[in-house]
Formats: C-alpha cells, structure tokens, sequence
C-alpha cells in the first residue's frame, strides 16, 4: 500500500494517465481497507474523490470506508449521490445510502433508498448473502417507516420478517433479535391501527 501511494503521489493528473490514477486509487483505497487501516483508507478516498479520481467502484470503496469508520455523513453523501446518478449500478449504492441515512436519522432518506434497493436486481459483484441482504433491507425499512409514523407501512413491512423460518435459509440464531424487535413494533403498529378504528 505505502509503494502505491508513492506512485500515486509521482503521477500528474493528465488525461493519459486518468484511467491509470483512478484504478490504481482504489487498489490503494482496497489494500488499506483489507489491512484495516480504515481512517487512512476514508483520508485517501476522500482526497481521490475530491480529485475526481474515484471511478464507480472506487466511490463505492469510499462509501464501505466511510461506513467502517462510522462516518455516516460522509458516507450518505458519497453514496446517495451514486444511488440518484448512475443508471445501472454495478454495486448497491442505494443499500449503502440507506444504511447511512439511517444511522444519521433520515428516516424519508432512509426510506427511499432501502425501496429502491429493494426494487433493483441483485448485483453481481456483492458479497453479502442474498437472503440476509433482503431481510435487513425490509427490516431497517420497517423501523424507519415506524419513525416516520407511517404504522401501516410500518406494519407491513415487518410483519412478514416475523413469520420467517430456517427453512427459508436463514440463520435462526442471527436473526433472533431483530425478529424479536420486528415482532414488538409489527405488534405496536397493529395496536395503535386498531386503536384508531374503534
């Protein structure tokens, strides 16, 4: 990682050598994220992208480092701004993107991002597994909508969460808790719907 960073530093921003400079700022953004030096790796992604010098995976990198070092805010705006600007994604921007909305208490962000996350097709180059991806996207989903005192949607968001079993794939261990909180809130909803109806 230190002998690519000198190279990087040796390189002059010139048209000819653009291409070379973003891929070789995210192989330098990746070998810091893989040896976890996070803040160094969220310190050169954000100067490579003030540069200009962050291709499409290379600003998904910036957004992983961000969301590592729990810097949400600068996580949200690298993020969301690829979610709403590239057309067909090759990663899952608006995943991230809600990840850091939520953290920061963008419930209507947070919202938007993890529907259109929802709505998009599995993207090739992720490494989380898909049925662990969907569950937390409906989850953290529901718990916003909640915050925004949407209770239907709420509502019925989480309330399939509750009636998920292993035979579905999942790890019944790893999903106890959130079950658990889904459940709770999927029943406060109902209460409070059922409240104002009488």
């Amino acid at each position: 990682a230190d002998t690519l960073q000198q190279v990087i530093a040796s390189w002059t921003v010139s048209s000819q050598q653009h291409t070379h400079l973003a891929t070789a700022a995210n192989v330098y953004t990746l070998a810091l994220l893989y040896t976890d030096r996070h803040h160094e790796a969220l310190k050169a992604a954000a100067s490579f992208h003030e540069k200009g010098l962050l291709d499409e995976e290379g600003g998904y990198n910036y957004g992983v480092a961000a969301l590592r070092r729990g810097d949400f805010h600068a996580g949200y705006q690298v993020l969301s701004q690829a979610a709403e600007s590239i057309e067909t994604p090759s990663f899952d921007f608006s995943y991230l993107a809600a990840i850091s909305a939520f953290n920061l208490g963008k419930w209507q962000a947070a919202e938007f991002f993890f529907k259109k996350s929802l709505n998009q097709d599995g993207n090739p180059s992720e490494k989380i597994d898909p049925a662990k991806k969907a569950f937390f996207q409906s989850y953290y989903l529901g718990l916003a909508q909640f915050r925004l005192g949407k209770l239907e949607s709420a509502y019925s968001t989480l309330e399939p969460l509750c009636q998920l079993n292993t035979r579905r794939g999942l790890d019944e261990a790893f999903f106890c808790i959130e079950r658990q909180q889904a459940l709770s809130i999927a029943l406060h909803c109902a209460l409070q719907l059922y409240s104002k109806t009488q």
